[in-house]
């Protein structure tokens, strides 16, 4: 299995774009991703916890709902996609490896797996060990798996 990080391609494609993922499933590969919530509670595929790095705007994106980043990021030519977008774009043919980014509550993780049940490639990772053991709470054959940092500590 061969996975493309973020949809970067090579250096004309941005990083979680669905023109990047596109790219990334015509040659084969699968792709890393990681999400995020917005305030309206939509799934999006974004790397950081604001816009301030891509866009140079201090806003969260757990603070906006997805319309409004949806216009941000159209007007800077580099629209945020919704996980639904990407699952629907894979075909259910590629692996996913969805990384949770913030600590979500149960009910968003129910929902994001309420959200990805249709999608088999699906692959969960966190560095939130949280996130991981609630997953396999809620269902317990779901495939995830747990990123580290240097300083990391596991509590369960």
């Amino acid at each position: 299995m061969h996975l493309i990080h973020r949809g970067i391609v090579n250096k004309k494609f941005k990083e979680n774009l669905l023109i990047s993922f596109r790219k990334s499933f015509q040659k084969g590969y699968g792709i890393e991703t990681d999400i995020h919530i917005t305030k309206d509670k939509q799934f999006v595929c974004f790397h950081d916890f604001t816009l301030k790095k891509s866009f140079k705007i201090n806003k969260s994106i757990k603070n906006l709902d997805y319309e409004n980043l949806k216009k941000i990021s159209k007007k800077n030519k580099a629209e945020i996609p919704l996980l639904k977008n990407l699952l629907k774009l894979s075909k259910n043919k590629y692996y996913l490896f969805i990384e949770i980014k913030p600590l979500f509550s149960k009910k968003l993780l129910i929902k994001l797996i309420k959200e990805t049940n249709k999608f088999k490639n699906c692959i969960f990772i966190s560095f939130k060990e949280k996130n991981i053991f609630n997953l396999l709470k809620i269902q317990k054959n779901i495939r995830v798996g747990l990123s580290f940092a240097q300083n990391t500590s596991i509590k369960y």
